[in-house]
């Protein structure tokens, strides 16, 4: 094999020092490949570092001016245009900077770095900021929910248990459920934030560097909170790819729920939504058709999520230093799928807020299909000699019977309910006409839950207040991040116009 200089870079990779040979493309083509997500968090690392080896007198301030002044010129070209031409992942930086000034002066900024504290600075970066990002969706979906809520205190509905009619509820309930379930995931993320936010920079492969380099000086101009207190752990530990990959995971899930819902909501058979076009497609062959396409959509990134949630955990087995090429492409897959999540968290926040809902069509089939039972056992129970328990056999016996002869809850009465009593062997309830009705109406049903947290209106109501609240706390939460992010962005321009002055 030819021993020629590649036209990718490859840094102290390149062959005739260690290595005679050049390597497989595809084996080379991680390290060398453009990636438009980490691009930005790389040549933010190269600036900081330079910062600080100049600072430190790691390199010579002259040549620290030199290199930071050549990273400036990229911005001008483009970073993400720069670093695409210079076909050179990680280095691209130093590859642009090597042109620009020959090797001897621009692979300067190489040191006391290496390929694993770039990579794992750039990492810890993009997932903070997809993170970042995914707060602020998360916040979008919240306040959607809350403001559905808000609009149908009173919208019955039929609750589901195993597919089937179970307890009369509200949309309103319904929506402050998955409000909780947003706001769960926002906290999971805010907490991960704060593990992943923490600065891998100066660690180079796993034992630091014997060059003057202030690591939390690094961390402060990057916007992490604090640098990582252990080198090798900076470098070579991976839970938190496991840890980001099940926070995907789980969000994902939780909105494929809420797709789930809404899907079979529009179905013909339901009919209880209507979509907005902007979310449907249609058919090359049936003209009437429109496919939820959007939800669908939504629902395959949590596919995707669980798949790469099991691939992190698979690549990061092993003895310790052990897995690297491993992780390549799951590297790849998280950050694209921390990618999308945003786009999907605005398009159900949009869709919450432009849903059609059949009101009637839910309060209706809310009152159809025996879902206030419960009712009327504990109206029999309070009312009569029997207990709970035969009460509830007694109804049970009831619907089974008005599901034989095609009797509808909203037709039925207290009479027909003395009649199939007699026949089940049971003394006659006898319970007054209007009590009966009032146990069987899905909207007197709801009322009646008193309990904390139930979907009465009164209670309902409260639970809107406490998600309001919530979303302040948490919205204060996320200004304090974009703050902080802000500070470190000007705080390393400062610095390096300092150097450059």
């Amino acid at each position: 094999m030819e021993t020629h200089a590649p036209q990718t870079y490859r840094s102290a990779a390149n062959p005739g020092a260690r290595l005679k040979q050049v390597p497989l493309d595809y084996l080379d083509n991680y390290k060398s490949r453009f990636d438009a997500i980490t691009a930005p968090h790389i040549h933010a690392f190269d600036k900081a570092h330079l910062v600080a080896l100049t600072e430190g007198g790691a390199i010579k301030r002259k040549i620290g001016q030199q290199l930071l002044a050549g990273l400036r010129q990229m911005e001008a070209e483009g970073v993400l245009n720069v670093h695409s031409k210079m076909n050179s992942g990680l280095h691209a930086g130093e590859r642009y900077l090597t042109k620009l000034y020959g090797s001897e002066i621009g692979g300067q900024i190489a040191t006391g770095r290496s390929s694993g504290d770039l990579n794992a600075v750039s990492r810890r970066r993009a997932f903070a900021a997809q993170i970042c990002s995914a707060l602020d969706g998360m916040m979008k979906l919240r306040h959607s929910l809350i403001e559905l809520a808000s609009k149908h205190i009173e919208t019955v509905m039929a609750g589901n248990t195993h597919g089937q009619h179970a307890q009369p509820t509200t949309l309103a309930h319904w929506a402050l459920m998955f409000e909780l379930v947003a706001a769960r995931h926002q906290q999971r993320y805010q907490e991960a934030h704060a593990r992943i936010n923490q600065s891998p920079a100066g660690a180079a492969i796993m034992t630091g560097s014997d060059f003057p380099i202030d690591r939390r000086r690094s961390s402060e101009l990057l916007g992490f909170d604090g640098p990582l207190p252990n080198t090798f752990d900076a470098i070579i530990s991976h839970d938190m790819e496991i840890e980001y990959a099940g926070l995907m995971a789980g969000l994902t899930h939780s909105l494929a729920r809420l797709a789930d819902d809404l899907q079979l909501w529009s179905t013909f058979e339901y009919g209880y939504v209507e979509l907005p076009d902007y979310l449907c497609g249609t058919s090359s062959i049936m003209p009437q058709k429109k496919n939820p396409d959007g939800l669908e959509d939504i629902k395959s990134l949590a596919t995707q999520a669980s798949s790469a949630f099991l691939a992190v955990s698979m690549s990061e087995r092993g003895p310790t230093g052990f897995t690297t090429m491993e992780r390549v492409n799951t590297d790849s897959q998280l950050k694209a799928i921390g990618e999308m999540i945003p786009a999907r968290l605005d398009t159900l926040s949009r869709l919450v807020g432009d849903v059609r809902f059949d009101v009637a069509r839910m309060s209706y089939l809310a009152g159809a299909n025996w879902c206030t039972a419960t009712d009327l056992a504990a109206a029999i129970a309070r009312e009569t000699a029997l207990g709970w328990r035969k009460a509830h056999e007694l109804v049970a016996g009831f619907v089974a019977h008005c599901f034989n002869c095609g009797m509808m809850p909203n037709t039925v009465t207290s009479a027909d309910l003395d009649a199939a009593a007699n026949q089940l062997g049971f003394p006659a309830p006898s319970l007054d006409p209007q009590l009966f009705r009032e146990s069987l109406s899905p909207l007197a049903f709801v009322g009646r839950r008193s309990t904390y947290g139930s979907p009465a209106p009164a209670n309902v109501c409260a639970q809107i207040k406490l998600a309001r609240e919530s979303q302040t706390r948490d919205a204060e939460q996320q200004e304090k991040l974009r703050c902080v992010r802000e500070r470190a962005a000007k705080a390393l321009d400062e610095a390096v116009n300092a150097i450059l002055e």
